[in-house]
């Protein structure tokens, strides 16, 4: 009798455990049960708090995303157009445009730091994740910016960039003016004040160390930022 009581209390227990987590993600906007089907729905489940939630592309229809964000660019400003944007060019639609969007918020951003969205460079920096070199030049571009918080942020970009696709970093780097190498290559070297990750910091170098020893211009500028690493580690 004990042990089928005992039992029935665990059912109950479980029940109700399960009970309070469906209502949990009921409630919460961030975690819906299932994707909404109307187009103001799929608005807030892809861009709740104007920021984009790239990863739930995949539970709704593409095409419906699709619609729903292009009818929504039309008023959308700030950080809101710049989440749109980026969920465009995820989606391939009228992705050239929409990249130029991100990179004009880009060079906002630098000559006015005021207007920077926080998020801007993420998206950015997801974009490459996903193969997206072009993303690169302009991102290197804002080295130029003279805001510390900015140049902070972008220091730890880079080092993410780096990172992931060190070789593509370096020779997209190589081809500015020598300047601009010597300040992406601190940037690198100091990232968000605190320097490389220390997970990633010898797979850097070790990569560096590959391309400093090839010839041309990949070359000197990979032993410009190893150098530059290697300075600031030493501090």
């Amino acid at each position: 009798m004990r042990k089928h009581l005992l039992i029935a209390i665990f059912v109950v227990l479980a029940l109700a455990c399960a009970a309070q987590e469906q209502t949990k993600k009921q409630v919460s906007p961030l975690n819906p049960t299932e994707p909404p089907k109307t187009p103001e729905g799929l608005l807030t489940f892809l861009l709740p708090d104007n920021s984009a939630y790239p990863e739930r592309l995949k539970e709704v229809p593409r095409q419906d995303a699709t619609n729903a964000l292009i009818k929504a660019q039309a008023d959308a400003r700030g950080p809101r157009a710049d989440a749109i944007a980026f969920l465009l060019v995820i989606l391939d639609a009228d992705a050239d445009a929409n990249r130029e969007r991100l990179f004009e918020s880009l060079r906002t951003c630098t000559r006015d730091p005021e207007s920077c969205d926080d998020r801007l460079l993420s998206y950015l920096g997801n974009l490459f994740d996903r193969g997206d070199k072009s993303v690169l030049d302009p991102l290197l571009e804002a080295s130029r910016a003279t805001d510390s918080a900015l140049v902070e942020a972008l220091g730890s970009t880079y080092d993410d960039l780096v990172s992931r696709d060190s070789r593509a970093v370096i020779a997209t780097t190589s081809r500015r003016p020598l300047k601009d190498q010597r300040r992406i290559c601190h940037m690198i070297a100091t990232g968000d004040g605190t320097g490389l990750p220390d997970e990633n910091v010898n797979e850097v170098i070790s990569s560096l160390e590959t391309m400093a020893r090839e010839v041309g211009p990949v070359a000197s500028t990979a032993m410009m930022c190893l150098s530059e690493i290697k300075a600031f580690g030493s501090r």
